[in-house]
């Protein structure tokens, strides 16, 4: 075995040769040396993964609250005369607030569907569209079915100021990449965060097995176990909306839910698309690639959102591809949607937190942090301890306590189990100091 090491003035670094693969190791702490990618292997992307069926666009649009028949589509179903040919239907669908807590069921379907023609106003928050033609034989043949989400709240919120305090949270949650994965395979995602000026959290480790163990604990600083209810855990978004916030929460495959047994009963948030994404996963057409037409419907959800909020303080978080069984070509595919979505101008002034790869086999996961432009200007201290903990072994634990501290918000120190990212960390901090058992502790002794 080869050893090298070289003193740089931000970190230390060292180096192994083992069974022929060279392995790299940083460190700012004495005692943790966490593994980085191994670097003989390719990182270029591999081809994008791509579909054979051809999709055809959405036969029914939305836009604001009506529902519409897209003429420039029907050529796509066969469809020449859409007054004589073609009839649609809309049924409301919602979360089942009601439902036994045994059902497993996160949508309910209206019973009837309403008839429209061209288009029609829509007071619900969730449709399932439908449309059918008559063919040669007389009988109706089902051509398009779509479900379509409407944004609305019915309290009123507190506008962002911009004005040097924090106001916008935004935290996307996906079950990849892994951290070796983003620099491998991803390179549009990382120039698109390297525009947003993202802090990469290099020593961050998980602290439970897959992601729904790790987001529980940064939105509530519990361990899995001690959230068996999540209607009785404390999840941050309920101190933020007292203080005027919108609050939006989804899991687009209801890992972090669980069973309606010891899931929500009601809605948590004041947006909670559960319903959307889910239904969508059945009606939308998606053909061989589920995990990126799943991504690209929740994503477009969180850009409409963050549409609808753009004045207003709010705190959204997204579990997206949490339960996906994720190959390199589709990171490759997901590269390009991810970053085209992190080129949105909304972003500019958000609190962004991009955590990846908490799956079960994944032992590197990764968090990227991306504060306002006037934060590096305006909290220079924080800032600097937020770059220098970069480097520092880091938990979903000290992400809640930075939540804290960016919103001012009050918390029993004496129960806290992290510590916040805008306060410099122990140099010497291993996994017992971090709260990271050792079935979880990335740090490898040479």
């Amino acid at each position: 075995m080869l050893f090298c090491s070289l003193m740089v003035p931000a970190y230390f670094l060292l180096c192994a040769m083992k069974s022929g693969r060279f392995e790299v190791f940083w460190n700012s702490m004495w005692e943790c040396h966490v593994p980085d990618w191994d670097t003989w292997q390719p990182r270029h992307p591999p081809v994008a993964a791509r579909c054979s069926v051809k999709s055809r666009p959405p036969l029914v649009g939305a836009a604001h609250r009506t529902l519409f028949v897209d003429d420039s589509a029907l050529h796509h179903y066969g469809v020449r005369n859409a007054s004589a040919q073609l009839d649609c239907c809309f049924a409301p669908f919602r979360y089942p607030s009601e439902a036994p807590p045994s059902s497993n069921d996160v949508y309910r379907v209206a019973s009837k569907c309403r008839q429209f023609r061209g288009s029609v106003t829509v007071t619900d928050e969730f449709v399932l569209a439908l449309c059918y033609i008559s063919n040669e034989a007389g009988r109706l043949v089902d051509v398009y079915e779509g479900v379509h989400a409407f944004l609305r709240l019915n309290r009123s919120l507190t506008r962002a100021t911009h004005d040097l305090t924090i106001s916008q949270v935004l935290i996307l949650a996906l079950g990849a990449p892994s951290r070796p994965e983003l620099h491998r395979f991803m390179p549009e995602t990382l120039a698109a965060l390297s525009n947003l000026s993202a802090v990469e959290m290099m020593g961050f480790s998980k602290v439970g097995s897959g992601l729904h163990d790790n987001l529980l604990s940064l939105l509530t600083e519990r361990s899995a176990s001690a959230c068996q209810r999540l209607d009785d855990c404390p999840f941050i978004w309920r101190n933020l909306s007292a203080a005027g916030f919108a609050t939006a929460f989804a899991d687009d495959t209801r890992s972090l839910l669980g069973s309606r047994e010891d899931g929500f009963r009601r809605p948590p948030t004041d947006f909670f698309p559960l319903p959307y994404l889910a239904l969508g996963g059945l009606k939308g057409g998606f053909g061989c690639n589920v995990p990126l037409a799943r991504l690209e419907r929740g994503l477009r959800y969180v850009s409409d959102l963050l549409d609808f909020l753009h004045d207003s303080k709010y705190f959204a978080v997204f579990s997206l591809l949490s339960g996906e069984d994720i190959t390199d070509r589709h990171l490759a595919a997901i590269d390009q949607q991810l970053a085209s979505f992190l080129r949105n101008s909304r972003l500019q002034d958000t609190v962004l937190m991009l955590l990846g790869g908490c799956a079960p086999g994944a032992r590197l996961p990764s968090l990227q942090i991306v504060l306002p432009s006037w934060f590096a200007y305006h909290r220079t201290e924080a800032m600097r301890a937020l770059q220098s903990n970069s480097r520092r072994l880091t938990t979903p634990f000290d992400v809640f306590e930075t939540l804290l501290d960016l919103l001012h918000l009050s918390h029993d120190s004496a129960a806290s189990r992290g510590r916040s990212l805008l306060e410099p960390l122990p140099r010497y901090r291993s996994c017992g100091d971090a709260g990271v058992s050792s079935q979880w502790c990335p740090c490898v002794w040479l």
